[in-house]
């Protein structure tokens, strides 16, 4: 109370008489506490901590305990909750003796005039350890089976959705439940199959052993409302079950709604169905004619339609009518997603190869330079001279605060020549309203997406978070390495942590799809360059051949047609295809550049397996690493352990032609089963660090 106005506020000793009256509770029968001031809660900080000593006492039984906590008033809240010291008590007790169960518990509280229905928040408290959160199940599904109308209440009511409750314990209680109620099954239905994201992914977990789940999941498929059939397609895909192929197929048939149809073709596919046969383009494009009457989203008022590449049809050679393109585009816009359904990922595998990946890039590239368009200079030098007049005066106002300051002294013409520059970059708007084209890019986008993508979120990610999330969910359905691995780079080593977490959100999601794990998603997408097993990437001119092969040191060598070296590419000659040349010329470039990202990621990804001390099983180790045509001169820069049964057996370094040898120039063939994984001091004797040192040293390595 020093120093303050406030009153010092002694609290009154506990005398003889109240040490009488808590034994007198104790011995007698009855559940209720005495009245008195004591249930006040007095003298909180003196007897919590000791209370919480009593639970650890044997012979000290729970109604005894409950009664000492509701003798000093600290037992339940005036809401009905059980307080912090009995929640710390309970705990403590039933990891000594077993007890009480979480039904008993709530019989006690009633029969002393409190609230037992209160558990069910404390169960659910999201703050500090909850009550019974590591009991048995057959402790806590009683109460929860008691309290049925209580748990579907809250399951469905949104205003529980404080940040004191958490409704993951909620879904974990009804979990515990040997066969849930009707009535229970019904909620989580409500919620596994309803708008809410939040809630969806642990309602249908909690639904995971429920018998019949799939039948009421298909006849969700007739819903009227067109994200339920989403969900239950989604769903269906998921559990991978076949017998619903017919009730998705005469759903998809029906299907007007395109996120809904996706869905269905995601799942339809996923089944093994072969989805081509469910579209047709002739109907496409009358429907494509008849939406786009309508009108487009004010969010693509930016979009270049004129300048959009012509595109054709693989099989036929066709052009793709400019509507159904203009159409694709729309209906992406419209589901304001970077992630591709099934009927834009199928038709667009429809386009050709070339034709496609040039829209991926067009699309990718527009919306990139859209949401980082620059103010006008016009704009930005207003913004730069008023800056510079609000800073000049300050120095002359306050010159002590810009002592040491590189723009001390400085005119305002001056200040606003130095500030100028920043606010020309600054941008005027964003694209993320038009996120959805970025799906486009995903179902057409290549290799050449990693470049531009990765430059932007290098420049802008302190201030474009949402843009660089939608990026890299761009970036997991672009089935091409470069992409993959750029994916993973961020993953593991970006800056932002939100990043980091969507990223790993993505490539669980990739492999999920491919049925990988993810550190054998890493192994399988190291992007080549181009090059082949061998090293060489061959570039045609048409009736000449030039080739391009990788050395150890990752130069690039080129030849001629005839094997001689040369310095560069040549300009094509009268009999070459003018096309092909050029596209050999970009195609050689593009290698030269992606090859240095390949070397500085798969660096990285090494030492992070040094550090982590990862193994791979010697074949896939081989397969992915040894043979890979980049990777390789990598791996054969390092010394690997050969792992069996947990011991690290010998040493060895690949070599140039694909064989295995240890420190003193002796084969070394893996033992079928082994693993294999990069040598440290710590597997190694002191002479083998020394003799691998001396090896390396004769072999310049």
């Amino acid at each position: 109370a020093q120093g303050h106005k406030f009153p010092l506020r002694l609290e009154e000793p506990f005398t003889a008489a109240d040490a009488l009256a808590l034994q007198t509770y104790l011995d007698s029968g009855q559940p209720r506490p005495p009245e008195s001031n004591l249930q006040q809660s007095r003298g909180w900080n003196h007897v919590a901590q000791p209370t919480l000593k009593l639970a650890e006492i044997d012979g000290v039984s729970p109604a005894a305990m409950l009664k000492v906590l509701l003798f000093f008033g600290i037992a339940a809240s005036p809401h009905g909750m059980m307080m912090h010291p009995a929640v710390q008590a309970f705990n403590t007790m039933h990891r000594r003796i077993g007890k009480p169960s979480l039904i008993e518990l709530a019989c006690m509280l009633d029969e002393a005039g409190q609230t037992g229905h209160g558990l069910l928040r404390n169960y659910c408290h999201a703050w500090g350890a909850p009550l019974a959160g590591d009991w048995p199940d057959e402790d806590v599904w009683p109460f929860f089976a008691h309290h049925v109308e209580a748990v579907v209440q809250t399951l469905l009511n949104d205003a529980t959705k404080d940040y004191a409750f958490a409704r993951a314990r909620l879904f974990k209680a009804i979990a515990t439940l040997p066969k849930p109620p009707a009535a229970v099954i019904n909620a989580l239905f409500t919620l596994a199959l309803g708008p809410g994201e939040t809630d969806r992914a642990p309602a249908q977990e909690a639904l995971q052993r429920h018998p019949g789940k799939e039948q009421r999941i298909i006849e969700a498929l007739a819903d009227g409302k067109a994200e339920t059939r989403a969900v239950a397609a989604n769903w269906l895909a998921r559990l991978r079950h076949g017998p619903a192929v017919p009730a998705l197929e005469k759903a998809v048939a029906k299907e007007k709604h395109d996120v809904a149809k996706g869905a269905m073709l995601d799942a339809l596919q996923l089944l093994g169905q072969p989805v081509e046969k469910y579209l047709d383009r002739e109907a496409l494009a009358a429907e494509a004619s008849k939406a786009l009457a309508k009108g487009e989203p004010r969010d693509l008022d930016f979009f270049p339609w004129s300048a959009l590449p012509e595109v054709r049809w693989a099989d036929s050679g066709e052009a793709v009518p400019s509507e159904v393109l203009r159409w694709m585009i729309v209906q992406a816009v419209k589901q304001k997603t970077p992630e591709p359904n099934a009927v834009l990922r199928k038709y667009c595998e429809m386009f050709e190869a070339r034709d496609r990946e040039a829209l991926g890039q067009f699309v990718l590239e527009t919306w990139l330079r859209e949401d980082v368009r620059p103010i006008s200079p016009d704009e930005a030098m207003d913004r730069a001279r008023t800056m510079a007049q609000g800073t000049f005066a300050s120095m002359a106002s306050y010159p002590q605060y810009h002592q040491g300051s590189p723009n001390l002294g400085k005119s305002v013409e001056e200040l606003t020549a130095a500030f100028l520059p920043g606010h020309l970059r600054q941008p005027a708007g964003s694209a993320i309203g038009a996120k959805g084209l970025l799906a486009v890019a995903a179902a057409c986008a290549r290799e050449r997406a990693a470049g531009p993508t990765h430059r932007y979120l290098k420049e802008w990610y302190g201030s474009r978070a949402s843009q660089g999330k939608a990026l890299i969910a761009m970036l997991a359905w672009i089935y091409h390495p470069s992409a993959t691995q750029l994916m993973l780079a961020i993953g593991s080593r970006f800056r932002t942590k939100s990043f980091q977490e969507e990223a790993t959100r993505q490539a669980e999601a990739l492999a999920e799809r491919k049925g990988w794990s993810l550190a054998e998603l890493a192994d399988r997408t190291v992007p080549s360059a181009g090059f082949d097993e061998t090293g060489t990437l061959e570039l045609s001119f048409g009736p000449r051949i030039f080739t391009a092969r990788l050395l150890p040191d990752f130069k690039v060598e080129l030849f001629n047609p005839d094997g001689k070296k040369i310095a560069a590419l040549p300009e094509p000659r009268q009999d070459d295809d003018i096309e092909q040349a050029k596209e050999a010329k970009k195609a050689f470039g593009a290698a030269k550049k992606e090859l240095k990202s390949i070397v500085d990621l798969q660096t990285d990804r090494l030492y992070e397996a040094l550090c982590t001390e990862r193994e791979w099983p010697s074949a896939d180790w081989i397969a992915y690493l040894q043979q890979h045509p980049v990777l390789r001169h990598l791996v054969q820069r390092l010394v690997w352990v050969e792992i069996i049964d947990g011991k690290a057996l010998r040493t060895f370094r690949p070599l140039d032609d694909g064989t295995l040898t240890d420190h003193e120039d002796n084969a070394v063939e893996l033992a079928e089963g082994a693993r294999v994984r990069l040598a440290h001091d710590s597997l190694l004797s002191a002479d083998a660090v020394s003799a691998w040192q001396q090896h390396l040293m004769d072999y310049e390595v």
